[in-house]
């Protein structure tokens, strides 16, 4: 599985996640500033090389499907 931080705003969320697992996180933007920011962690990373013994060397972490 991988670890997922996000922070956010002074917040920080760290959730575990299994092969396949799909979750909804949902952390507070300060858009005070004009702008929000969020930073997204993901530990272990891997290439498909390194996980399955392709020629693919792309880093690979998480997908996010949508920022809202």
């Amino acid at each position: 599985g991988q670890a997922i931080t996000v922070r956010s705003a002074g917040h920080r969320e760290r959730v575990h996640l299994a092969p396949g697992t799909r979750r909804r996180l949902t952390v507070p933007l300060d858009r005070r500033s004009g702008s929000c920011l969020a930073s997204v962690g993901v530990t272990p990373a891997r290439t498909p090389a390194e996980a399955l013994g392709t020629s693919d060397w792309r880093m690979l972490g998480v997908r996010l499907e949508a920022v809202r």
